[in-house]
């Protein structure tokens, strides 16, 4: 078997994120169990030259020899997919990319899959090439809701999730950067500071599109995705629901948990803590709005007496000094609380195993539809009970036990949730009834196979 699979974001990083890292545990685990499956890899949108000529050139790749890694130079389409309007005009109608695509598979001897990992950095007409291998299986994995949103997270700057009611509204809901800036900055991705000056320049001169640019997107993807893939894979039952509300045909929906090495690794879950000692809590991920960071500093902030009493609480993330300092003096407003702990990322694996070793509780407060998140899954697989926001794909790991859901920016419902778990610690253990089990690679890779065969 032959398989080609697209991503942004090259397997080398560095900007992808949770995607990157999945791929790469994904294709080493192919290439170490499966020799007889022949591994492509391609990414685009990042690579930009003072030449401008769109090519698609040979990579390096952490697998060495055995995958063959392309980027696509020049692309019209930029990514990650939070450009300007222009971008979304060039991923409408570009058509030489398409064609490059078309001659890089007919070049490569054709593949028996495509799988896409997101469709930022291409354009519409790489997608409808299916035309031209009808014999290839096409799949696309939604790992983000960028098929439905041009910001990619269904999630407003203001604050708000987003429910497309009207389409001017795309204008406003997100700070774009203006496109030429954008090519200039890849060009030039070793100059410090430009990303900062640009995205200031942007704030105060922002590119606006025409509401129709933003339906015909919205329109002629979802056609696109239903005509021309075999399976389109949800990574959480709440990202097919979304899926399937969008318009993507049921028929193609396909529920698919991704496998990971963190599964391989699951603890046995903890035990209740000793009930006269404050709930240790923790929140693990990024200093990010939609994740909640700023909700849950809030909310501790405010929190009573009655609850603040009850926990302590840990906040795992990397950040600057002025985070730092918003931190603490947030926690520090409580004089109820029962102590909190301020660690600026971690270096290892090990490193933070043996930080979540000490806790009883994680705390994913999202306020947005988060596929699923991998710090999530890292929390779950050392043992630890999760409270999370009613929105994504987190509340499914504990099988939705809504003891451990509260409304998404709800401080009020989240402060009686933690409180009951502090007050009630067998409530930790009730957890594990209707856990699920997560997927291991191996596990995975079998479930994409049967896909790929169907």
């Amino acid at each position: 078997m032959k398989i080609l699979y697209y991503n942004w974001d090259p397997l080398l990083g560095p900007a992808g994120g949770g995607v990157t890292g999945y791929l790469g545990e994904l294709i080493r685990r192919i290439l170490e169990r499966h020799p007889e499956i022949e591994i492509w890899f391609l990414n685009s949108g990042r690579k930009y030259t003072e030449s401008g000529e769109l090519s698609i050139q040979r990579t390096e790749n952490p697998f060495g020899e055995r995958v063959k890694s392309y980027e696509v130079v020049n692309s019209p389409v930029l990514a990650a997919g939070k450009q300007s309007p222009v971008n979304f005009k060039y991923y409408l109608e570009e058509s030489d990319l398409a064609r490059l695509f078309v001659d890089f598979v007919i070049a490569s001897g054709g593949f028996d899959v495509v799988h896409f990992h997101n469709i930022e950095g291409i354009s519409l007409g790489v997608l409808k090439a299916k035309e031209y291998f009808p014999e290839t299986k096409w799949l696309l994995s939604l790992h983000n809701y960028f098929p439905f949103c041009a910001a990619v997270t269904k999630w407003r700057e203001c604050g708000e999730l987003c429910k497309v009611s009207d389409f001017t509204e795309c204008n406003g809901c997100y700070t774009y950067e203006n496109y030429d800036l954008a090519r200039f900055r890849f060009k030039h991705i070793d100059i410090p500071g430009l990303r900062d000056i640009f995205r200031d320049y942007s704030k105060k001169n922002p590119e606006l599109g025409e509401a129709d640019i933003y339906a015909r997107f919205y329109d002629e993807t979802r056609e696109a995705i239903n005509k021309c893939m075999d399976a389109v894979l949800c990574v959480s039952k709440r990202t097919l629901e979304i899926a399937e509300a969008a318009g993507i045909m049921k028929n193609i929906l396909k529920l698919s948990y991704a496998g990971s090495g963190i599964a391989e690794r699951q603890q046995a879950p903890h035990g209740p803590s000793d009930p006269s000692e404050p709930l240790r809590a923790i929140y693990l991920g990024y200093a990010q709005k939609e994740k909640g960071f700023d909700f849950l500093l809030d909310a501790f902030e405010e929190m009573s007496e009655e609850a603040a009493r009850k926990v302590k609480l840990t906040v795992l993330c990397r950040h600057d000094s002025a985070t730092d300092e918003r931190i603490r003096e947030k926690l520090d407003a409580n004089k109820f609380l029962a102590g909190y702990t301020v660690i600026n990322g971690y270096k290892d694996e090990e490193e933070l195993q043996g930080i979540l070793k000490d806790q009883d509780l994680g705390l994913v407060p999202v306020l947005w539809e988060d596929n699923l998140p991998r710090v999530a899954m890292e929390m779950f697989a050392c043992g630890i009970p999760l409270l999370t926001s009613n929105l994504g794909g987190a509340k499914e790991l504990g099988g939705e036990n809504y003891d451990f859901v509260f409304e998404a920016g709800n401080s009020k419902d989240f402060e009686e949730k933690l409180k009951c778990l502090a007050c009630d610690r067998e409530k930790l253990s009730e957890y594990w009834k209707g856990a699920i089990k997560l997927r291991t690679m191996d596990d995975h890779i079998n479930e994409l196979l049967n896909f790929y065969q169907e």
